[in-house]
């Protein structure tokens, strides 16, 4: 794993081992791009939940311009 970010959670641990769901999708010398996102909503009228719902998708896609996508503000990593 080149880097990782998360905004209000926790971000993946770099270089830490990452167990993709398809061995497809791991093809030596490319890049693939893992989005998690989650989002807990609280409905304004209860009539059909009572608390909250937890929404969640994960995705994973290869980048289409470029080798790689660089992210330098937080942890100055790179593609390399």
């Amino acid at each position: 794993m080149a880097w990782s970010y998360s905004l209000g959670g926790t971000a993946l641990t770099q270089g830490a081992p990452f167990t993709l769901p398809s061995a497809n999708l791991a093809t030596p010398s490319t890049y693939l791009v893992y989005a998690q996102v989650s989002y807990l909503f609280t409905p304004l009228f209860g009539y059909f939940t009572a608390g909250t719902i937890n929404f969640s998708d994960y995705l994973y896609v290869t980048p289409r311009s470029s080798n790689c996508i660089a992210y330098t503000p937080e942890t100055g990593a790179s593609c390399t």
